[in-house]
């Protein structure tokens, strides 16, 4: 992110991909807490003014674990446009109850999926 911003970027997507199907040679710690320790230091690396987006790459089964890690990220003004991928696309029920979990929690943050999504009733969920 801070190569990103020294090139005149304005906005970045960090890849924090400790668990799951794709995670990170050599990463393994799978905890809420340690992505958000790199979320954390990628924010105080680059500031307050640069766009930051976040893809933990299905590492997550739970919507509520997810919930609450970003709205920990919203309280302590980590300031993340979108987190990409939190849950398995095939939780699209867990999906749609994160959504709405942020929401009723006055959290900005936004949930982006859509990369394997293939039919309608997928879209519409």
């Amino acid at each position: 992110a801070m190569r990103a911003q020294e090139l005149g970027f304005r906005a970045a997507k960090l890849e924090a991909t400790l668990t799951g199907p794709y995670a990170h040679e050599g990463m393994s710690d799978p905890s809420p807490a340690a992505v958000t320790s790199i979320v954390a230091a990628v924010r105080a690396a680059v500031g307050p003014d640069f766009t930051l987006m976040v893809d933990v790459q299905y590492a997550f089964d739970s919507a509520e674990v997810v919930a609450s890690m970003v709205t920990d990220w919203h309280a302590r003004s980590l300031d993340v446009f979108f987190i990409e991928t939190p849950l398995r696309m095939d939780l699209i029920d867990e999906i749609a109850a994160l959504c709405r979990m942020l929401k009723a929690a006055g959290c900005p943050t936004r949930v982006a999926y859509g990369e394997w999504q293939a039919t309608r009733h997928e879209v519409a969920a």
